[in-house]
């Protein structure tokens, strides 16, 4: 039945044009023409025509688009004059339409017109899906922690490539993360990560992520987090660690205070107390903050130092102060820091954690490894030894004092013997 009235249709159409002089042919006149459809069954207007007789590569120019009923119609007569294509030619039809779907259709030249050709014109490309998984809204996350975002993205044909931002604001800006890379499933449906680093973030409680889906036809598809979640500041911490030092003349051991989570530290103050009857401090140098004072008292067994700087120190971890601490005595001496006391920038006070070290005397001679109170050549013959693992290791040879035994401290113990400087 719906043969018959596209049948009709187009002799209407064919009427309509011989009465109007519309068709015309300079060669032989052969009708073509049909309905293009989309593929439901739907007609589809503006459609753009291209006729090809693919024996000769010859086109009909200038071919009307589709009407409001999809109908389109010409003449192989309109052909370059002398091109006469034979019942059985392969006739090539190429419908455009103006969303870009395409079809291109291949037909041999009907006996007799008019030849009807109808075309369907395939669906248009899906948009991938992308769904933020992490953070997706509520988190509270330290700063300086790296955080692997990701997110589920589906194509019906294929994901190339899903790219993460962030916001600190909302979403009123995005800062690209970077592209992240399939960790699970498939390019059709799969899991992508990137690593995000939170160093520098500012802290805050407005931040968002955003991931952004390609897939294979150039579609794109965007997803955020559903609810904003914190960037914190993590915990700042001055730290002093444990070390040893060896009991003869001119030993020392140099001891560093430690911030940790120093990224906006500008400056502070801390009281350090230890056992003046086993080290007193020879001096402090500066460490990561120029400005400093300092108050030594080895009588009582403390040493206040304060520090600052006009910007803040802008590393993770920094050093506040170098105490240079010479032996006294066997024994070990704890570090306690008290009265611990930092400022930001901007001149609000940061109390810190604390996490107090230790210093230990050792009454044996560094180098003297083989216990005879003196430096010999034996004692280099043993670091040697420990070197190429022949006998075990023994801090106590370590005279660069750069934590390991190696030919270094084998040369420092044989210019020790021979008088040279070390």
């Amino acid at each position: 039945m719906r043969k018959d009235k596209i049948v009709w249709g187009l002799l209407t159409l064919l009427i309509f044009f011989a009465v109007t002089g519309l068709v015309q042919a300079q060669n032989p006149s052969f009708v073509i023409g049909g309905w293009v459809f989309d593929h439901e069954g739907n007609p589809v207007s503006g459609v753009t025509i291209e006729i090809t007789h693919l024996e000769t590569g010859n086109s009909i120019p200038g071919i009307e688009p589709t009407d409001d009923l999809g109908r389109w119609i010409d003449n192989l007569g309109n052909l370059p004059l002398g091109d006469v294509p034979a019942a059985g030619d392969m006739i090539q039809i190429v419908a455009t339409a103006p969303d870009g779907r395409t079809n291109t259709t291949v037909v041999p030249r009907a006996a007799e017109d008019p030849q009807i050709v109808n075309i369907t014109l395939p669906p248009l490309a899906a948009p991938p899906t992308v769904t933020v998984r992490y953070p997706n809204g509520g988190e509270s996350i330290e700063r300086g922690t790296p955080v692997n975002v990701n997110a589920h993205a589906t194509d019906d044909a294929q994901v190339v490539s899903v790219t993460f931002y962030y916001s600190p604001d909302n979403g009123t800006t995005w800062t690209s993360i970077g592209s992240g890379t399939l960790v699970d499933g498939s390019t059709t449906d799969g899991i992508w990560n990137a690593t995000w680093d939170t160093t520098l973030l500012t802290p805050g409680s407005n931040y968002l992520i955003k991931a952004t889906a390609t897939d294979s036809d150039g579609l794109t598809a965007n997803d955020a987090s559903d609810a904003t979640f914190t960037i914190t500041v993590p915990a700042v911490t001055l730290k002093i660690g444990s070390y040893t030092i060896y009991l003869y003349a001119g030993c020392a051991a140099i001891v560093p205070i430690e911030i940790l989570n120093a990224t906006d530290i500008a400056g502070g103050s801390a009281k350090i107390l230890f056992n003046s009857t086993i080290v007193n401090v020879k001096a402090v140098t500066s460490g990561h903050f120029g400005t400093s004072a300092v108050n030594i008292d080895n009588m009582n067994g403390s040493v206040y130092i304060a520090v600052a700087r006009a910007t803040a120190a802008g590393k993770e971890e920094a050093v506040m102060a170098n105490i240079v601490f010479e032996p006294l005595s066997e024994g070990c001496s704890i570090l306690n820091i008290q009265n611990a006391s930092l400022n930001a920038e901007n001149g609000d006070i940061i109390k810190p954690a604390t996490i107090n070290g230790s210093i230990k005397v050792d009454e044996r001679m560094l180098g003297d490894l083989n216990r005879n109170n003196m430096m010999d050549t034996g004692d280099a013959t043993l670091v040697l030894r420990m070197v190429v693992g022949l006998s075990e290791q023994d801090m106590l040879g370590d005279m660069n004092r750069n934590g390991m035994i190696d030919t270094g401290d084998a040369t420092l113990i044989l210019r020790r013997v021979v008088g040279l400087p070390v």
